[in-house]
C-alpha cells in the first residue's frame, strides 16, 4: 500500500513544495547580493569622493606653492592669471580621475564639473583665510 501512495504523495506535495523552497532562496540570496553591492558601491562612491577632495586640496595647495605666491610676489596676479591657475588645477584633477572614477561620481553626484570647480573655489577660500 504504501509502495502506492508514496510515489503519488512525492508527485502531489514533495516536489511542488521544493519548487517553491528553491523559488524563495534564490529571491533571498538575490536580495543579499543586491544589500551587499548597495554596501560596497557606497564605500567605493565614499572612497572615490574623498580621493577626489583630497587631490582638490593638493592641486591648490600646489599651485598655491609654484604659481599663485610667485606672481603675487611680483605684483602680477592679474585676473587672467588666476583664470589660468583655476585651469591649472582643474586639469590637474580631471587628470587624475579615471574614467570608472568619473563614470562612478557622474552617477553619484551628477554634475563633476561644477562639483570640482567649487571644491576648488573652497580650497582657494580655506587656504586665503589660513595664510
Amino acid at each position: 500500500m504504501w509502495k502506492d501512495i508514496l510515489p503519488i504523495i512525492v508527485q502531489i506535495v514533495l516536489i511542488p513544495l521544493l519548487t517553491a523552497l528553491t523559488g524563495v532562496a534564490v529571491k533571498w540570496i538575490n536580495s543579499k547580493a543586491n544589500e551587499i553591492k548597495a554596501k560596497t558601491d557606497n564605500v567605493l562612491i565614499q572612497r572615490t569622493i574623498d580621493l577626489l577632495n583630497e587631490t582638490i586640496a593638493s592641486a591648490v595647495i600646489s599651485a598655491n606653492q609654484t604659481y599663485v605666491n610667485e606672481l603675487k610676489q611680483e605684483d602680477a596676479f592679474s585676473q587672467d592669471k588666476q583664470l589660468k591657475a583655476f585651469e591649472h588645477v582643474y586639469t590637474t584633477v580631471m587628470n587624475s580621475l579615471t574614467v570608472e572614477g568619473k563614470e562612478r561620481l557622474e552617477a553619484y553626484i551628477g554634475d563633476i564639473k561644477s562639483y570640482i570647480t567649487n571644491k576648488i573655489e573652497e580650497e582657494v577660500a580655506k587656504n586665503k583665510i589660513a595664510a
